[in-house]
């Protein structure tokens, strides 16, 4: 078996909900399809966002591409800096399933959206939502083993992303793209400033945060202030001259 796939079909920040909707478009076989071949038993070494059931090995030989790496690292830059980010990851990435309406229609959604500090389309600064655009219905970050080849809604079947108009030239996402402020001072942390953030809690491994976003800006802000705090002690505590 050979899955047709292009390497350059993989954006920046990507997420497996997209790889995985493009994968069971460009070959036409449904999402249930995709799960049966590739499902297996959880393996910790995934863990949210990624589904820690599918056979990504497996995936990654029919397509001669190492994406895993790609969501690995993206996982990391997104919970390193946090506290216990790098232990447990997933405590900084929302269940809900949230997109923003413009990547959507391009098949593209990318794993900054299901940050809990994100709450814009970085690439289109527009609010990202968790809701069916046909009915409203809540959507959750799981992985959905329907007879539709996309990914879709599980209250009306409406699908999340869109390919149609795109496949097979998919637009491409890259970092330089980012128009929103407040994400690229976050990827783009001192070593001092990561320290900072890493001593503050926002919740505990067990949390199950509620739908609310925080936002990067809050984050930002307090590193500022520790900044400036540390800065007046700094100078508070020089000797003073006698000259």
């Amino acid at each position: 078996m050979k899955l047709i796939w292009r390497n350059n079909w993989l954006s920046c920040y990507e997420s497996p909900l997209s790889v995985i909707d493009k994968i069971c478009y460009a070959n036409h076989i449904t999402q249930q399809e995709f799960h049966s071949y590739f499902s297996c038993v959880n393996n910790k070494e995934y863990l949210p966002p990624l589904t820690n059931h599918l056979d990504y090995k497996k995936i990654e030989n029919l397509i001669s591409h190492q994406f895993t790496s790609h969501f690995k690292s993206t996982i990391y830059n997104l919970s390193h800096c946090f506290y216990n980010g790098k232990e447990t990851p997933e405590i900084y990435f929302c269940k809900d399933l949230y997109y923003c309406e413009i990547c959507s229609l391009y098949g593209y959604h990318s794993l900054l959206f299901q940050s809990k500090f994100i709450t814009e389309c970085p690439f289109h600064q527009i609010t990202l939502t968790n809701l069916c655009r046909a009915c409203g219905f809540q959507l959750a970050y799981k992985l959905l083993r329907s007879q539709s080849i996309s990914q879709c809604c599980r209250n009306c079947s409406e699908p999340i992303l869109r390919h149609q108009d795109v496949f097979p030239n998919y637009p491409i996402y890259l970092e330089k793209d980012i128009l929103t402020n407040a994400v690229l001072n976050f990827l783009n942390l001192e070593d001092n400033e990561v320290q900072h953030l890493q001593n503050i809690i926002y919740f505990s491994s067990n949390c199950d945060m509620a739908i609310e976003k925080l936002g990067l800006d809050f984050c930002l802000y307090i590193i500022q202030e520790k900044i400036k705090q540390e800065s007046k002690l700094a100078i508070s505590s020089q000797p003073i001259s006698n000259n």
